[in-house]
C-alpha cells in the first residue's frame, strides 16, 4: 500500500512537471505575440480547416502581421488594400483596437 501511494505521488509530480513545462512554452508564445508586430505561423496553419491558399512551402516560416480588418495575415493594418469603414491603421497584435481576431490562434475564442 505504501509503495502504491509513493508511486502515485511520483506519477503526479511527473505529470505536474510536464504540465508546467507546457504552460511555460504557451506563456512564452503568448508574451512574444503581444510584444511584437508579427507572430509565428503555427505548424498546422495550412490544414484544410482554414481559408488560406494552398501551402507553397513558404508560409510555414513566414512571419505574420496584424491587420484590423483581417486579423493575422500577410500584411500590416496600414498596408491593407481592403479597408472597411472605421479601419484602424495603427492596430497591432499588441493592441487590436477592436479589430478582427481571425487567425489569432493563441487567443481564447
Amino acid at each position: 500500500m505504501v509503495n502504491n501511494v509513493q508511486q502515485n505521488e511520483a506519477d503526479l509530480i511527473e505529470h505536474e512537471s510536464k504540465m508546467m513545462t507546457q504552460f511555460q512554452k504557451m506563456l512564452t508564445l503568448l508574451k512574444s505575440a503581444y510584444n511584437v508586430q508579427s507572430a509565428p505561423v503555427p505548424a498546422n496553419w495550412n490544414n484544410n480547416n482554414n481559408k488560406m491558399k494552398k501551402n507553397t512551402g513558404k508560409s510555414q516560416n513566414q512571419r505574420r502581421k496584424y491587420c484590423w480588418m483581417h486579423g493575422s495575415c500577410a500584411h500590416a493594418s496600414k498596408e491593407c488594400n481592403h479597408k472597411a469603414e472605421g479601419h484602424k491603421d495603427d492596430a497591432s497584435f499588441a493592441n487590436m483596437l477592436g479589430g478582427s481576431s481571425s487567425g489569432c490562434y493563441w487567443l481564447e475564442k
